[in-house]
């Protein structure tokens, strides 16, 4: 029996450290550093990038809505310019590394109906191909600073 919970708990310690994937609407990784410093490189590389940081609570961090380029709005492209944010939840893993977890919203244009004004986030999934390239390339730039401050580039 031992000899069996200790295979299931290997297996789900090398699952969580090799899943490194995209999901259907965010994008997430393990680095081995601490919670704490993937915040801090989370938070610098979207600033070096030209995003806002608006609110980080103790594992989050959510940038200001951007209007999205043109070029990375679905067809058409003559439609009205919406917004989108993008959230970066950092967690711990079971082998003691930070998982990060990127994801993108659209923040649409407030729309009156019936005289109200209402405004929704809608996620970004992977069927919003050149949106969520961008949630990709996004995840790519703090999951490599993350292996740089850890010391495991290039593996």
């Amino acid at each position: 029996m031992r000899r069996i919970l200790t295979v299931v708990a290997l297996s789900m310690l090398v699952a969580c450290h090799v899943y490194r994937g995209p999901e259907q609407d965010n994008l997430a990784f393990a680095a081995p550093v601490s919670v704490d410093s993937a915040l801090r490189i989370a938070g610098t590389q979207l600033q070096l990038h030209g995003y806002t940081i608006t609110r980080q609570s103790a594992n989050t961090i959510v940038t200001t809505p951007r209007v999205i380029p043109s070029e990375l709005r679905n067809p058409p492209r003559d439609r009205p310019a919406t917004k989108w944010i993008l959230r970066v939840e950092v967690t711990t893993t079971l082998a003691n590394e930070a998982r990060f977890r990127v994801s993108g919203y659209v923040v649409p244009s407030a729309r009156p109906a019936s005289g109200q004004v209402t405004t929704s986030t809608v996620t970004v999934t992977a069927a919003d191909k050149q949106l969520f390239a961008e949630v990709q390339t996004v995840a790519d730039w703090i999951r490599d600073a993350a292996q740089r401050a850890s010391g495991i580039a290039n593996r």
